[in-house]
């Protein structure tokens, strides 16, 4: 079997790549492409091993999509989840500390509203709220 046959063999029958080919026969890779082109099943080889690639590239993203990427997003948002948890418990607690003024303004933002002149946050009237909410949260601090 001459050099020829032995690359034509080992490339449409075998199923190599011609690195491969090139490392076995000790050829340029350009040679052995040259000499693949010129073969009539070149072409329809080109376009079998192209959709085989093409079916191995799906079924690997998809197999990264279950493994890798669904996954470590849920752990992100699990780990903001927990973070925020840990935050309004520290704010909400009467044991840590108060509820700090600008929390209160935050978790009840619809009452009040910003006087510019006062540089405040004034309580809108006729809002029922518990005594102890503050009627006026100085906005010096924010």
């Amino acid at each position: 079997m001459d050099r020829k046959e032995q690359i034509l063999d080992l490339y449409f029958n075998k199923h190599l790549k011609q690195k491969e080919i090139s490392d076995i026969t000790n050829v340029s890779q350009q040679y052995i492409s040259k000499t693949i082109k010129e073969d009539g099943r070149y072409e329809q080889e080109k376009s079998s091993r192209k959709s085989i690639n093409a079916e191995k590239r799906k079924i690997a993203q998809a197999e990264y999509q279950k493994n890798y990427v669904r996954s470590s997003k849920k752990d992100i948002i699990y780990e903001q989840l927990l973070e925020l948890q840990k935050q309004d418990a520290i704010e909400l607690s009467y044991n840590a500390h108060p509820l700090s003024d600008y929390a209160c303004k935050k978790a009840n933002s619809s009452i009040y509203r910003y006087d510019s002149k006062k540089n405040q946050y004034i309580m809108q009237r006729g809002i029922k709220a518990s005594i102890d909410l503050p009627r006026r949260i100085s906005a010096k601090a924010y």
